[in-house]
């Protein structure tokens, strides 16, 4: 009895953080439409009491061989559930590519690509697939896709919050930040709540 008392006060916290890693609950966006800027982003970051844990993402598109390609960045510790076939990209000129474009821009791990409009070059680590159509897209590490974009703030900040306190901290977050679009990923949040509420229950 002691041992599954101990166990459940803790079992909520420790549960939820492992299921954390498998995507935010919460993004906010710029109502504009336009970047974040980065000290904003810090900001919200920054609201422990609110925010178990935030990533950034920046994307847009960019042109190579006469053709768009969607770019995301994304900070290396956060590119999770991709079916690597290489390494992931650590250096801000280093990307992976989609196992879409393999085909369609004949790109393969080693090679080093050159975008339009901007003398950097970047080399392929890896080729990825997620089964979505994040395959047609490429993924590098955040500062190499700010400035393949030209920008220094972020597209989305992606929150992870305790699903007990979703309407609360999107509430807070609104009154602080009026001018971002907060949207809450209901399906997460419901997943993981379902999820730690039978862990409860069978602790119980």
């Amino acid at each position: 009895a002691t041992a599954l008392a101990t166990l459940s006060l803790g079992i909520r916290d420790k549960i939820g953080a492992e299921l954390k890693q498998y995507g935010a609950n919460m993004i906010v966006t710029n109502r504009s439409g336009q970047e974040i800027g980065i000290e904003v982003a810090n900001e919200i970051r920054a609201k422990k009491d609110l925010v178990k844990s935030a990533s950034y993402q920046v994307y847009g598109t960019a042109t190579m061989n006469q053709q768009p390609v969607e770019v995301m960045g994304t900070e290396p510790g956060r590119m999770s559930g991709y079916r690597i076939y290489g390494k992931l990209p650590q250096a801000h000129d280093e990307l992976m590519a989609g196992i879409n474009l393999k085909d369609l821009l004949k790109i393969k791990q080693g090679d080093v690509l050159r975008f339009e409009g901007i003398s950097l070059d970047f080399r392929v680590t890896a080729l990825f697939e997620k089964g979505s159509d994040e395959d047609s897209t490429i993924v590098m590490p955040l500062p190499g896709a700010q400035k393949l974009l030209r920008t220094a703030g972020v597209s989305a900040v992606l929150l992870n919050v305790d699903t007990r306190q979703l309407h609360e901290a999107e509430a807070a977050l609104q009154k602080e930040f009026p001018f971002t679009t907060i949207k809450t990923l209901r399906q997460v949040a419901v997943a993981e709540e379902r999820i730690l509420g039978r862990i409860q229950l069978l602790m119980l």
